[in-house]
């Protein structure tokens, strides 16, 4: 029994597969999805803000009331 040969230096190469574009989302969810990525942003930059206000966190009952503070970003 004999067995074909190929020359050497030659590699066999399937031939190119047609990419199909598959949609995963329907175009309402994707727009929700960027409204809600819009609304957190705002969300994280307002509570920033109110954060920059007064940069100390105080841990205990008794606040700000000359406290250490717990965490300090001056």
């Amino acid at each position: 029994m004999t067995t074909a040969r190929m020359p050497s230096g030659t590699i066999p190469r399937a031939a190119p597969a047609h990419k199909q574009l598959v949609p995963r989302h329907s175009a309402l969810v994707r727009l929700t999805h960027w409204i809600n990525v819009f609304c957190f942003s705002l969300l994280l930059m307002t509570g920033a803000q109110i954060f920059n206000a007064h940069p100390r966190l105080y841990w205990g009952e008794y606040g700000a009331d000359n406290d250490h503070a717990w965490l300090s970003v001056d």
